[in-house]
């Protein structure tokens, strides 16, 4: 009697390709969240670097001004959408034209 070969079915390769992409969805979330997170401890470094500098009026001259649109950047398990933070730094750069703007080291400016 002949040995029956080794062979996968059609419905065990749609099971494969499932969890190829369920492990794929799981891992970009991770990828996504960790650098949100660490996007926004860039911001929140920066912030506070500037903490004690303020406007005439005695209000903070460096401050967080929600988010811009979102961006891509392209990873090692495919393209990532995150939130930019913006920060709003007229009154510092006004005060002192060698302020040095925030640039993220994650995501490069455009």
């Amino acid at each position: 009697m002949p040995k029956k070969k080794s062979t996968r079915d059609h419905e065990e390769l749609q099971t494969i390709d499932a969890v190829d992409d369920a492990i794929r969805q799981v891992a970009q979330e991770g990828a996504r969240a960790l650098l949100q997170r660490a996007l926004e401890g860039e911001i929140d470094s920066h912030l506070r670097q500037y903490d004690d500098l303020l406007t005439n009026d005695g209000k903070k001259a460096v401050v967080r001004n929600g988010h811009g649109p979102q961006r891509s950047i392209l990873t090692g398990i495919g393209s990532v959408s995150l939130r930019r933070p913006r920060v709003d730094e007229r009154e510092a750069v006004q005060q002192n034209p060698n302020h040095k703007r925030f640039s993220s080291s994650i995501l490069p400016a455009f």
